[in-house]
């Protein structure tokens, strides 16, 4: 049986280490932002990146989980947020259950449509804590 050199083993050990630990975290889809500069972050069709959005819950004052009754994971979902005033902040398209965004303090009515079927919602967002909602059609 062959030794392995000393220096070989060193190099690989120092290679595994300085590999960055978020090239071995789950894929997380792009953050997105609306044309007001609303940031949000949507998908988690697949094991993995779902994991990869639960995991980024935090950096998101409002979470959306879009389920069906049943509990089957829903897509394809438009969601609008509009403020106090009725002006749109956010409209986008859900891409899959997890639908997550960062919205500044304030009301919101927050409309989401599937299949030509919308569910609205009042939103208070304070300046500390975060809200989930579950949706299901």
């Amino acid at each position: 049986m062959k030794r392995m050199p000393r220096q070989l083993i060193q190099t690989a050990l120092v290679v595994s280490l300085a590999t960055p630990v978020a090239a071995l975290a789950e894929p997380l889809p792009d953050v997105q932002h609306s044309a007001q500069g609303v940031a949000y972050l949507s998908g988690g069709v697949g094991d993995e990146e779902a994991s990869a959005i639960r995991a980024a819950a935090g950096d998101y004052n409002v979470r959306l989980l879009l389920t069906g009754k049943q509990g089957q994971y829903l897509a394809n979902a438009a969601v609008q947020v509009l403020d106090a005033k009725g002006k749109p902040v956010l409209d986008a398209v859900a891409d899959g259950p997890y639908f997550y965004m960062k919205l500044k303090p304030g009301r919101y009515q927050l409309v989401v449509t599937l299949d030509e079927r919308p569910q609205q919602r009042m939103l208070q967002v304070s300046k500390q804590g975060s809200r989930n909602l579950h949706l299901t059609w």
